[in-house]
């Protein structure tokens, strides 16, 4: 089997993994109550929870290349 192909295959395993453990992830999951919830979230305080956990991901992901 040649690169591309190889390369291809995994890419359809990998896609199929994925969407096989989101479908279980989420197949519980009330809508309509998220829906709720994020009319009710704060928003300016979710983003900045979201930037600093992108920004603590990242310098972890720094730290590991000294490692």
């Amino acid at each position: 089997m040649n690169l591309t192909r190889r390369r291809a295959v995994s890419l359809a395993l990998a896609a199929l993994l994925a969407a096989t453990l989101l479908y279980y992830s989420v197949r519980g999951v009330e809508w309509s109550q998220v829906g709720r919830i994020l009319r009710n979230a704060n928003f300016p305080l979710l983003l900045a929870c979201g930037l600093i956990s992108t920004l603590t991901l990242f310098l972890r992901a720094v730290r590991w290349r000294f490692f």
